[in-house]
């Protein structure tokens, strides 16, 4: 009998959210340096943190990179270990952008409402 050596995807959305909280501080970290940059020198709303959105996992590069939809030449990536990229590469990509999405949302508001309101 043939071997399937097709790999499975994991169907265990709280596993992949465990996942997801362990690179929550990394991708703040980066974020609230994009919100401090923007309001220092950004030069318009087409350059505001409100537009990151997870681009795509690289896992050859072991990376979730952001780019801003609007300003293409702005970005920030988040390294994470291979073993999770491994295992978030096969989730359904919709989860880690809605994840990180959410995030990117909540802080701001919190933290930077002005940026936060210029887009609302």
């Amino acid at each position: 009998m043939a071997r399937n050596h097709k790999q499975i995807k994991p169907n265990n959305m709280t596993h992949t959210n465990t996942i997801l909280e362990k690179y929550k501080e990394s991708f703040l970290a980066e974020l609230e340096t994009a919100c401090i940059l923007y309001k220092l020198i950004g030069s318009g709303t087409h350059e505001s943190p409100m537009w990151f959105q997870l681009y795509k996992l690289k896992t050859h590069e072991n990376t979730l990179c952001f780019i801003n939809s609007q300003n293409s030449k702005i970005n920030f990536k988040v390294e994470i270990q291979k073993e999770d990229s491994e295992y978030l590469e096969f989730d359904d990509f919709s989860i880690l952008y809605s994840y990180f999405r959410e995030l990117k949302y909540t802080y701001i508001e919190s933290n930077h409402p002005t940026i936060y309101t210029q887009l609302k």
